[in-house]
């Protein structure tokens, strides 16, 4: 995936279809080095992508890397907003709202995201980590224990739990 300069359309047309999928959403976040500059690129493609909640994430993400809370909030929940049954816009907003230090949105956020997503993904397992942030182990050894009961062969959830347990010395 070639990433072009901002002022580039014709290069930019070369990825728009990639763009269009969502698949290449996250590439391209990881690509861009610097935030005003991805924020001008993906300008480029708001009326393709602007009704997409993976476009809002990125620029709210690309906002965050500019210390831009308020405009990253609005990209966030304009994100819900759009796609609010999807699992990755409301763990992107359960991020922010953790770096803002609000913990009772946030662990909402992880719940919803935990909920809309399949049982033996990321989204249940970040869930049960930002439960032990907070001190409530047996929550998170709970939400862990329901996915290792539905999917036997959910290797995270595993390695979580005996995390959880070597941490807190039990070896049984």
């Amino acid at each position: 995936l070639i990433i072009p300069a901002p002022d580039d359309r014709s290069l930019f047309n070369s990825t728009h279809d990639s763009l269009k999928q969502g698949a290449g959403l996250t590439a391209i976040s990881r690509l861009m080095r610097e935030a005003d500059t991805g924020i001008t690129s993906l300008g480029l493609l708001k009326d393709d992508l602007g009704r997409s909640g993976r476009y809002h994430v990125l620029l709210g993400n690309l906002r965050m890397r500019q210390q831009n809370l308020d405009e990253a909030g609005k990209e966030y929940r304009e994100a819900v907003t759009l796609e609010p049954g999807t699992s990755y816009v409301h763990q992107a907003m359960a991020f922010f709202h953790r770096v803002k230090g609000e913990t009772q949105e946030a662990d909402k956020e992880y719940q919803a995201a935990a909920e809309l997503a399949p049982i033996n993904s990321p989204a249940r397992i970040a869930w049960a980590a930002f439960k032990e942030e907070l001190g409530q182990n047996e929550e998170a050894r709970r939400i862990l224990q329901e996915i290792t009961q539905q999917k036997e062969d959910y290797v995270p959830a595993w390695f979580e739990l005996a995390r959880l347990a070597f941490q807190e010395k039990k070896y049984d």
